[in-house]
C-alpha cells in the first residue's frame, strides 16, 4: 500500500544500516505493482542492496466464506459501533493537514468518534460485569520448591 523506509545503500553489517535512508522516490502502481523511481543521482545499480519497509493489506484466509465466528449476534452492533468511532477519530486527525475542507469537519468527526466509541467502551464494562469470573481461583503454580500448590 506504501513504501514506509527505504534504504540505499543497505548494508546490514555496518554499525548503523539505516543510515542511508532515502526520500528521494515515488512511489506509483503499475499493472497492480508497486513502482519505485528515484528522482535523485544516485541511482540504484543491479547487484545493490535495497532496504524496503512497507505496509501492505493483511488477509485472513477464507475469512468471507465463514460461518462461525465467536462474536454474539448481540454484540455485533456495538462491535461496529466501536470500529466506526475510532476510524471516524482517524479521519479527522488525518483532516489536520489537508487543504480545502469543509468548516467545522475535523471537529464534527472527532466529537461524533468520540461518542460512537464512548458508547462501545460502556457497552464492554457492561459485559465484563457479566462474565462468571472467579477471583479466587483453586489453581495457580509454585512459587518456589516449599510451596505445596
Amino acid at each position: 500500500m506504501n513504501i514506509i523506509q527505504l534504504v540505499h545503500p543497505y548494508i546490514s553489517t555496518s554499525a548503523d544500516p539505516f543510515c542511508s535512508e532515502r526520500e528521494d522516490f515515488a512511489l506509483t502502481w503499475l499493472d497492480g505493482s508497486p513502482m519505485a523511481f528515484f528522482t535523485g543521482d544516485d541511482i540504484p545499480q543491479a547487484s545493490e542492496v535495497i532496504y524496503v519497509k512497507y505496509a501492505a493489506k493483511q488477509l485472513i484466509k477464507d475469512l468471507d466464506s465463514s460461518e462461525i465466528t465467536t462474536i454474539r449476534d448481540d454484540h455485533e452492533d456495538l462491535l461496529i459501533v466501536g470500529a466506526a468511532g475510532q476510524a471516524s477519530m482517524m479521519r479527522a486527525s488525518g483532516l489536520t493537514e489537508k487543504w480545502g475542507t469543509i468548516p467545522n469537519q475535523q471537529s464534527n468527526l472527532m466529537l461524533w468518534g468520540q461518542t460512537q466509541y464512548r458508547r462501545f467502551q460502556e457497552f464492554l464494562i457492561e459485559i465484563r460485569s457479566e462474565l462468571p469470573v472467579d477471583i479466587f481461583p483453586n489453581s495457580g503454580w509454585k512459587l518456589d520448591q516449599w510451596d505445596g500448590k
